[in-house]
C-alpha cells in the first residue's frame, strides 16, 4: 500500500502544471525532491550541534566533534526500496530511474590545517548514496 500511495504521489507531482506543458526537458534534467517536500514519505531530520570553540584547535583530527540529536518523530518514513518514479510516454507510464540520498552533518576539527585557530569546529554536509533497490 506504501508503494501505491509513493508512486501516486510522484505520478502527480511529475505530472503537475507546467511539467505537462514541455518547460523541462526530463531526458536530461532531473527531478529534485526533497524530504520537506513529501514529508508523509520522510521523518524529521537529525540535528547536529558542533562543540564550541576552542574545542578543535588541539588535538588530533575528528570528524565526530558534535553531538547529534534525533528528535521525536510519529513518522517511520518510506523504505528506498519502495520508491519509485514514472514519467508519461504520452500512451503510458514508464518507470524511470530513481536515487534516494541521505544527507549527513558531521563536526570536523582538524588542528593541523593552520586555519583551526579561528574555525575551531566546522560544520560539514556529506551524502550517503542509495541507488533504487538498495538495502
Amino acid at each position: 500500500m506504501i508503494r501505491l500511495r509513493a508512486t501516486l504521489a510522484l505520478a502527480a507531482a511529475l505530472l503537475a502544471p507546467g511539467a505537462a506543458a514541455g518547460e523541462a526537458v526530463r531526458a536530461i534534467e532531473p527531478v529534485v525532491l526533497t524530504g520537506a517536500d513529501i514529508p508523509n514519505w520522510s521523518r524529521l531530520a537529525a540535528l547536529m550541534t558542533c562543540a564550541p570553540y576552542p574545542s578543535g584547535t588541539t588535538g588530533g583530527r575528528d570528524a565526530h566533534n558534535g553531538t547529534v540529536t534525533v528528535p521525536p518523530d510519529v513518522r517511520t518514513g518510506v523504505p528506498t526500496g519502495e520508491i519509485v518514479a514514472y514519467r508519461w510516454t504520452g500512451v503510458a507510464f514508464q518507470e524511470i530511474p530513481v536515487q534516494v540520498d541521505q544527507r549527513y552533518l558531521y563536526c570536523l576539527s582538524n588542528p593541523a590545517s593552520g586555519f583551526s585557530f579561528y574555525s575551531g569546529t566546522d560544520k560539514e554536509l556529506t551524502y550517503g548514496l542509495c541507488r533504487r533497490r538498495c538495502r
